[in-house]
């Protein structure tokens, strides 16, 4: 059979407990099943302290089975720090939501899973207590774990679902899981000093056996409940965009806000140098950052480009393609007139630029619609025809002298002395033929004349 030993039956000691230690506001009942110690148990020390109601065994794979099975208990404390045992019992305390605080070096995986860690074995001396309601009445939160006698004395826990309330420099050296019930101590009882052993276990004591732990009915107790006050509020709940913190670590609304930008001037583009992290926009705040000036409704992305020496549009170009501007033409030669091929919009008047696009050659100041036409074989006044009404000597008498007449056939006389193919003044201003005719004329008069002296 199994040998039980009781600690304590309905007691309450409040004389000669250690500092920090204190008489519970209610009796509980407390199963301690331990397997052996090396050294002084610390738990058992503050079990006995406690006030509580205790029924602790060595017998892990009967007595402690059978003490689950046969009552209800508030708390059961399971240290196994010597051998490995099956614990089936215990195992199904924990599944149905009971309480307990667990102390092993066997790693085993059913036992530990509810627990929200995994195990690793490797004897660390440094232990840190990190959570406040831990701190009570210990000397220091540097404690010192030795090593009373076993091969393994301590177990660091890999949190996954647990929360850190200790730790060693490896990682976690107490935890409990998100729902405050189910706590690890990841050494064994007898590891820490006499002084600070019995007072951090019985601040274990407390936390996990006050009555007025879970004032919300989330099932989880007050020092992990952030807001105990409220059901939805709990760790490990889903952050909800509600400026609370529904899950507990700390932050309010992380990774369910929007970035929403100031619009100052109400135009519904926003400002990006302003950010703000809401759930929804409110008034004065839009999706938008793309207002390249919030100080004037006028401008934004979208709008009309205007001569007015601002960027309306927010296309990083001031008056580019504004829809009032005025479409002059490159003037290269200075003569006045634009080349109706090189247009381009102004905002006001641009150098080099001209209003008029009827320049023909660009190139040559004295070719423009104003210019007048000489007999060069250019189109000076770009009118569409080179030399027009000028003789440029290919008409008339015949010039080569030999009596063929080299004239368009038009001999018409219409009554005028004017030779139907002289320019404008009454004779042609180029031609070696006409200069010939002329020569021939003038020394038929000289011998005339010559021939009168006689």
């Amino acid at each position: 059979m199994f040998s039980a030993r009781k600690l304590a039956l309905a007691i309450t000691i409040t004389a000669g407990l250690p500092v920090g230690l204190a008489s519970p506001a209610h009796a509980a009942d407390i199963l301690y099943c331990v397997d052996g110690v090396a050294g002084t148990d610390h738990m058992a020390t503050a079990l006995a302290a406690s006030g509580h109601t205790v029924e602790s065994t060595d017998d892990i794979a009967e007595g402690c089975e059978i003490l689950i099975a046969k009552g209800a208990w508030d708390l059961v404390i399971l240290a196994l720090q010597r051998d490995y045992f099956p614990t089936p019992g215990f195992d199904a305390h924990v599944a149905a939501g009971g309480a307990a605080i667990l102390q092993e070096w066997a790693n085993e995986p059913g036992r530990i899973a509810p627990f929200g860690f995994t195990l690793r074995a490797n004897n660390e001396t440094e232990l840190e207590v990190t959570q406040e309601f831990l701190f009570r009445g210990l000397t220091s939160t540097s404690l010192r774990v030795t090593n009373p006698g076993w091969r393994t004395f301590s177990t660091t826990a890999t949190p996954l679902t647990a929360v850190p309330l200790a730790t060693f420099p490896s990682g976690a050296a107490i935890t409990i899981d998100p729902t405050g019930r189910l706590l690890y101590n990841g050494f064994s009882t007898d590891a820490l000093d006499k002084v600070n052993g019995p007072i951090l276990y019985q601040n274990e004591l407390a936390y996990l056996l006050a009555s007025d732990n879970d004032a919300d009915r989330d099932g989880h107790r007050v020092e992990v409940d952030c807001d105990d006050g409220n059901a939805a509020i709990w760790p490990g709940a889903e952050e909800a965009c509600n400026v609370l913190d529904d899950d507990c670590d700390g932050v309010i609304d992380e990774g369910v806000t929007s970035s929403f930008y100031v619009d100052l001037d109400l135009d519904g583009f926003g400002n990006a140098e302003l950010v703000v992290s809401a759930c929804a926009p409110e008034p004065g705040l839009v999706a938008d950052d793309t207002d390249c000036d919030d100080d004037d409704a006028r401008a934004h992305p979208g709008a009309d480009e205007l001569c007015n020496g601002f960027d309306d549009d927010c296309e990083g170009s001031v008056d580019a393609g504004a829809l009032d501007a005025d479409t002059l033409f490159a003037d290269v030669d200075g003569d006045g007139h634009g080349d109706p091929g090189a247009a381009a919009d102004f905002c006001g008047e641009a150098i080099g630029y001209v209003a008029s696009a009827d320049d023909c050659d660009d190139a040559d100041p004295d070719t423009h619609p104003d210019a007048p036409e000489t007999a060069d074989g250019a189109d000076d006044d770009c009118d569409g025809t080179a030399d027009d009404g000028l003789d440029t000597g290919g008409d008339g008498p015949d010039d080569t002298g030999e009596g063929v007449d080299t004239d368009d056939g038009d001999d018409t006389d219409d009554g005028d002395d004017t030779d139907d193919h002289q320019g404008a003044k009454g004779c042609s201003t180029t031609g070696t033929g006409s200069a010939s005719w002329l020569g021939l004329l003038g020394a038929g008069l000289l011998l005339r004349a010559r021939r009168q002296l006689r």
